[in-house]
């Protein structure tokens, strides 16, 4: 693996203010991330947040031309939907889960796998700071001022 990817949606109330946060490293140097992304996404719930964590992240990792990418969700939600463990109960989640499943085909070497909240830290303190930031542009803004885009 060339490049580890931690992702995380947070929301204050559910719903309520949201945000997520994205942190790719290089495998061999995780003191400091290559990319972060870290987009207010208006008010929703804490698992469509998760869910667009997950596709912002996928959408960086190919416009960043990534080929080999471990990814990691503190969501055991979106992780056991999305790899095909668990059913998606709620139809409003379906095309989220569908969406991150494409995006990750195009993606030669990508692996998505559940961790503790302990180990995800920085991206949910980042997922956090984007909860709290005022929404300018529809689906948000990275960091470096691009803008992004929701499913919605």
């Amino acid at each position: 693996m060339k490049y580890v990817m931690y992702v995380d949606g947070s929301s204050r109330g559910n719903p309520g203010p949201s945000g997520i946060g994205v942190l790719i490293y290089d495998a061999d140097n995780r003191d400091l991330p290559i990319r972060t992304v870290c987009t207010p996404i208006g008010k929703t719930t804490n698992n469509k947040a998760e869910y667009e964590a997950l596709i912002e992240g996928l959408l960086t990792v190919l416009q960043m031309r990534l080929d080999d990418i471990a990814i990691f969700s503190d969501s055991n939600l979106v992780v056991n939907q999305v790899v095909g463990d668990w059913k998606v109960n709620e139809d409003r989640l379906l095309k989220f889960r569908d969406k991150a499943r494409e995006l990750m085909k195009l993606i030669p070497d990508c692996t998505l796998s559940f961790i503790t909240g302990k180990r995800n830290k920085a991206a949910d303190a980042v997922s956090k700071r984007a909860s709290r930031m005022k929404l300018e542009h529809q689906g948000g803004q990275r960091e470096d001022g691009t803008k992004t885009k929701g499913l919605d």
